[in-house]
């Protein structure tokens, strides 16, 4: 099974929220009431998009990124 890990790059991040919004991952746990900071893909803290453990790598947040601030690491 790939694993993926998300970079953002903290200085290019303006906190937008888009990348956010747009995960599924994020939205299905939503959905099922589960979404919190452990569980996201991506998580907002102080304004900016963190990396969590939830990736999937299916590249939507790096695609709606328009400050090109992520990136998606295949660790596995």
């Amino acid at each position: 099974m790939k694993t993926y890990r998300l970079l953002i790059n903290q200085s290019l991040c303006d906190g937008c929220n888009n990348c956010y919004r747009a995960c599924p991952i994020n939205a299905l746990l939503l959905k099922q009431n589960k979404l919190t900071e452990s569980t996201a893909a991506i998580y907002i803290q102080n304004g900016k998009a963190h990396e969590g453990q939830g990736c999937d790598g299916c590249g939507v947040c790096f695609q709606t990124c328009h400050k090109k601030a992520i990136t998606i690491q295949m660790i596995g």
